[in-house]
């Protein structure tokens, strides 16, 4: 994507989402909440210009055939790939704490560029996060959220929204990363930014909720291959930490 690009989709009336079975050839078509938002909300009608991303990495710039409040036809001008992804697949996983807090990190992680975000049930979570109905629910909302920046970002893929984990299982998974950053209070500081990475990279960052990790926790992250980072010597909330983190490791990758 050229900059003359990148420079109309940010001047577009709108950035909407379509599932990608609703985009046929050269048209795609908004149903539901999308076609009320364009229509209704922001008043598009024939023949005006918005972007249309369908949460897989595909971004489309269309011109709107037809326009009501239930549904939105438009014909795709120009199509882009990966349109404000970063080439660094980052995943967040988050110790739940307040959930409230999670709801913060979501959104936020996710206008940051954050690939996966996973909610882990950890030493310090709160007991009532383990029940299955609740745990269904606040992931419903937190892969909402996530949707809503998606699109407040300008980025083409929905970020995936685990459902809740356990410490141990996400340990397991270690060895699909190639780097695995713990956020701890007696590691090292985190590095200088560096050039911009090759693309497809995988990196983990893990981050305790606000009581923090338990030394036993720690200990196993890193006997598994986790390398703790500090942010310093200020105690920080654990929203504050989670994206500070995040902002910090992806300039030291340079995607900021």
């Amino acid at each position: 994507m050229d900059y003359r690009s990148l420079q109309r989709i940010t001047r577009a009336p709108g950035f909407f989402w379509v599932p990608p079975e609703q985009v046929q050839g050269d048209r795609l078509t908004l149903t539901g909440d999308e076609a009320h938002h364009a229509s209704a909300v922001c008043r598009l009608a024939a023949g005006e210009m918005i972007t249309v991303c369908d949460g897989a990495g595909n971004a489309y710039d269309c011109e709107i055939v037809s326009s009501t409040s239930h549904e939105v036809s438009a014909r795709i001008v120009r199509s882009h790939r990966r349109l404000g992804e970063p080439a660094t697949q980052i995943t967040l996983a988050v110790g739940i704490g307040k959930p409230s807090s999670l709801d913060w990190i979501v959104e936020k992680a996710v206008e940051l560029g954050a690939a996966r975000i996973i909610p882990m049930q950890v030493d310090e979570s709160p007991e009532a996060m383990g029940a299955p109905e609740s745990s269904r629910r606040r992931v419903e909302r937190w892969r909402r959220l996530a949707l809503g920046a998606m699109k407040q970002s300008l980025r083409s893929v929905w970020p995936a929204i685990d459902d809740v984990q356990s410490l141990p299982t996400v340990i397991a998974t270690f060895s699909e990363y190639q780097s695995r950053w713990l956020i701890d209070p007696e590691g090292v500081a985190i590095p200088p930014g560096q050039a911009k990475t090759d693309h497809g990279l995988h990196v983990l960052v893990l981050v305790g909720p606000e009581a923090g990790f338990t030394p036993a926790e720690r200990m196993a992250m890193t006997a598994a291959g986790a390398s703790p980072y500090s942010l310093g010597d200020r105690r920080l909330r654990a929203e504050t930490a989670a994206i500070t983190a995040l902002t910090l490791i992806m300039h030291h990758l340079g995607e900021i």
